[in-house]
């Protein structure tokens, strides 16, 4: 390695190899400091969708972990990928407490319980949504892989809102609306 004269070195990289077992330490850590709140306010048996103050909390976490990710760019798009991890556990478990039964989608009298808890749930979504988004629209210097990462786990978000909301939409009613 001495005795030739290389222009192929790279001491970034080489400081990276060695010290790849603490990174990959810290990137496990830091997904568990993101999901541990989620895993909390969506406590087993709960139907219940987290509060203003546990959205709030979440939100705080995930914008921790991509301001203190923000002075290295390898690092800022893994740590972007991780919070994209989050934003799709979040949308696992409110997908768990929609109601999608019957009771879901009738319309005759006032709102039922599934009906009222899917609603909580779609507001409590794009609360979360509009708070992500609000805190990847505040990073400044952020790789676009990076945000793209956090951007396309938020369409999930979009999506399991549309399908709450749709049990409102009767099939006929859909394609009377498609005729005209």
């Amino acid at each position: 390695m001495f005795s030739h004269k290389s222009d192929k070195y790279d001491p970034e990289k080489a400081l990276r190899n060695t010290l790849c077992k603490f990174e990959t330490a810290y990137l496990s850590r830091s997904l568990s400091r993101l999901f541990d709140p989620i895993n909390l306010v969506f406590a087993t048996g709960s139907m219940n969708p987290p509060t203003e103050q546990e959205v709030e909390s979440i939100i705080k976490t995930i914008s921790s972990e991509l301001n203190v990710a923000s002075v290295d760019t390898k690092l800022s798009i893994t740590i972007a990928k991780n919070v994209a991890k989050t934003v799709q556990l979040f949308n696992v478990k409110s997908e768990q407490l929609l109601s999608t039964d019957g009771e879901a989608s009738q319309v005759i009298g006032p709102a039922t319980q599934g009906q009222t808890r899917n609603q909580a749930v779609v507001n409590t979504l794009y609360l979360f949504h509009q708070s992500v988004t609000k805190v990847v629209t505040s990073l400044n210097n952020y790789s676009l892989e990076a945000i793209e990462s956090i951007h396309k786990s938020l369409e999930g978000i979009v999506i399991l809102m549309s399908h709450a909301i749709n049990p409102f939409y009767h099939p006929y009613l859909m394609q009377q609306k498609l005729s005209y």
